[in-house]
């Protein structure tokens, strides 16, 4: 694992967190969201993506088997930390009627925060607020969603060429799944560490998982 940030992250009571870290290559490759089960979903990639990282199973898996995974003194050291993610696809924000209806909603049902041992980096805690002007959907409520996710970390902003390994075991081991979701699927990073807001493969994929975690 690699640092990267310090009293960046916050608990569930809002106590800043000293220490956060990123695993610096891919621990595995791990699907978002399978299909719950239902032939209909497979044509409805964006039936996957609502409820975004609160309701996904990378999440469940993460904090659940993963997290069982790791060595007994590590689990004992993890600080749970407080994370915010879009709760909705790119689709359904467009939706929200920016002048009058957005700014109510977007704390109630566009944004959900979780307590976390373990979670995927946002597409801004890698990249900046800026990299929502890079989708191929810009849209100002959406923009400023994406920017609630979370501060770019340290690590980023002093090395933007920072690039990560893939895992043998992923299917397309150069992405890395993020927590960000997207038009109808969810972000990724590259191994070269550069950011896509507009990636469309489905959430089902197996791709690398890159956790982080707070101490």
């Amino acid at each position: 694992a690699v640092i990267a940030g310090f009293n960046q992250d916050k608990q569930p009571d809002g106590t800043p967190i000293g220490i956060t870290f990123l695993f610096e290559s891919a621990a595995g490759a791990h699907n978002m969201n399978g299909d719950a089960g239902s032939a209909s979903l497979a044509d409805q990639t964006e039936a996957n993506v609502v409820g975004g990282w609160t309701a996904s199973e990378m999440r469940e898996w993460l904090n659940g088997e993963f997290a069982a995974s790791l060595p007994s003194d590590l689990r004992a050291s993890i600080v749970v930390a407080s994370k915010t993610g879009i709760a909705v696809p790119q689709g359904q924000v467009l939706a929200v009627d920016s002048d009058d209806r957005f700014s109510e909603q977007a704390s109630e049902t566009l944004l959900q925060a979780t307590d976390d041992t373990l979670w995927l980096p946002s597409a801004c805690e890698l990249a900046g607020t800026s990299v929502a002007e890079s989708s191929d959907l810009v849209y100002k409520p959406w923009e400023s969603l994406v920017a609630q996710e979370g501060s770019q970390y340290k690590l980023f902003v002093d090395t933007p060429g920072f690039a990560f390994e893939g895992s043998e075991e992923s299917k397309k081991r150069d992405y890395l799944w993020l927590r960000t979701p997207t038009a109808t699927s969810f972000a990724v990073a590259s191994a070269d560490g550069s950011v896509d807001c507009s990636y469309e493969e489905p959430a089902s994929e197996a791709l690398g998982v890159m956790p982080g975690f707070c101490v």
